[in-house]
């Protein structure tokens, strides 16, 4: 009996070792391809920075994990900002510092030195940690699907790498959207020729609709 008790005590703690382990949080690489959840941060000025909102205006949004102690996110902070005042009007950033000392007066201080535009505030939130950041500088990208579509641990050593990057996601989030004109314009011709025979004016409207399907 007392051994038929060890081994079901036994069972119970493997199973709860197991459970745990698998419960643990996942790196930051395993994010690739989930959606990316909504957040919101006060920015040095105080106001409130949203994601989504951001997205509602950006093709991508670029969110760089970071902090001042770290020697590799200055050599590649003049890359990145040089690659995104290429692409402003269709791409966002914003650099978190994952360290609590950093503070509001220290990080204006650091983007005035170093010529940074886009937003620099403090990860208050602890969101590297909840996303399972393990080394600065770390940089996910977020489209406008609200899916991570890049995961890049570790510095880039040009600014050409940045824009190739760039270059790429944006390609691909064009073929997203010259995709959904196609189907939409498919299910419109779809609809018309399922439809009886109409008059002249119908006939014309068809002939519209599959103008602008091969238009689009």
């Amino acid at each position: 009996m007392k051994r038929m008790t060890i081994l079901a005590l036994s069972l119970v703690l493997v199973l709860a070792l197991v459970t745990g382990a698998l419960a643990e949080p996942a790196t930051v690489e395993d994010m690739l391809g989930q959606e990316m959840e909504d957040f919101s941060i006060e920015t040095l000025s105080g106001e409130n920075y949203t994601l989504y909102e951001a997205l509602e205006t950006h093709d991508l949004m670029v969110i760089n994990f970071w902090a001042s102690w770290c020697g590799p996110c200055q050599y590649e902070f003049p890359f990145l900002e040089e690659a995104w005042e290429k692409y402003s009007d269709r791409i966002g950033v914003v650099a978190l510092s994952i360290e609590e000392n950093d503070t509001g007066a220290l990080l204006e201080n650091f983007a005035k030195e170093f010529g940074l535009k886009f937003t620099v505030m403090n990860d208050g939130d602890m969101l590297g940690e909840k996303f399972g950041v393990y080394g600065v500088p770390t940089t996910l990208i977020v489209n406008k699907d609200k899916k991570i579509v890049a995961v890049e641990v570790g510095a880039k050593n040009s600014t050409e790498e940045f824009t190739e990057l760039f270059d790429k996601l944006l390609s691909e989030t064009g073929k997203t959207e010259t995709t959904d004109a196609e189907n939409s314009a498919a299910e419109g011709n779809v609809t018309e020729e399922s439809a009886p025979e109409a008059d002249a004016t119908e006939d014309g409207a068809e002939v519209g609709i599959e103008s602008e399907a091969g238009d689009a």
